[in-house]
């Protein structure tokens, strides 16, 4: 098992994704939010996300 700053926690752009990347700094992982294009602005206001990846829609993940 790697060092717990070798993970990083990823979540979905939704209304708990907030509570989600919080929770993972907190325990002292990195995180990632994926959210659609125009829908980072929360994630960006609250300053809580390492790193913001947006796509056009979800459908383009798969």
């Amino acid at each position: 098992m790697g060092n717990i700053k070798d993970y990083k926690i990823a979540t979905l752009g939704s209304h708990s994704s907030l509570q989600i990347l919080k929770g993972a700094r907190d325990e002292g992982f990195k995180n990632l939010i994926i959210c659609e294009k125009g829908r980072a602005k929360p994630y960006e206001s609250f300053r809580i996300a390492d790193e913001i990846v947006e796509v056009d829609t979800f459908r383009d993940m798969t």
